[in-house]
């Protein structure tokens, strides 16, 4: 007999999709269907079926599972630091902000070329300096902008936007402590 007909109805089915994988359609228990129905009939049944194989499914993100999950990574966390206890505080020490977007959508394809950009909002006063408000810097950034942004879509890939945007704050960073006549 095929490995669903012998699970138990109470197995732990992190064990099962412990992390995310495609579709096995021995391994689960559920008559699901999906695909073109032929001469009006049903969709075809999970064996075989390449629609089940092609999609991400989230099988491993059951309720028990996530519940495991952070049980286990609750170990590794630690309180929020009081000192932080203000927007404030928390720009004061974090001055840059990382914003990226995900797009989930239901075509052929599941790239989305508009997931590759990456918006770096950083505040004006960074690293103990007003990095900004330099002479070098006072032709690209507005002179009173409490967070000036960085909008990357030049790379074609979501990390290499987010690299170069760090590659360009560091070059800025080191060039604002320059000192020279030409400026």
């Amino acid at each position: 007999p095929p490995r669903t007909e012998r699970m138990a109805v109470d197995q732990d089915w992190s064990s099962v999709y412990p992390t995310a994988a495609s579709f096995k359609p021995a391994s689960v228990p559920l008559p699901i269907r999906m695909g073109y129905p032929v001469k009006r009939g049903v969709p075809p049944p999970k064996e075989g079926n390449l629609e089940l194989i092609k999609i991400p499914n989230f099988l491993h993100l059951t309720p028990p599972a996530i519940k495991k999950h952070c049980a286990a990574l609750k170990d590794f966390c630690t309180e929020w630091p009081s000192a932080l206890d203000s927007d404030e505080k928390c720009e004061q020490h974090f001055p840059i902000e990382v914003e990226t977007v995900d797009y989930v959508s239901s075509g052929t394809s599941i790239r989305n070329p508009k997931a590759r950009v990456v918006t770096l909002r950083v505040s004006s006063s960074f690293g103990n300096q007003p990095l900004f408000q330099t002479p070098q810097c006072l032709g690209f950034f507005p002179k009173h902008a409490s967070k000036n942004v960085f909008c990357l879509s030049r790379c074609p890939l979501r990390r290499q936007n987010y690299d170069y945007g760090m590659h360009l704050l560091t070059v800025l960073y080191h060039e604002s402590w320059v000192s020279s006549c030409a400026w």
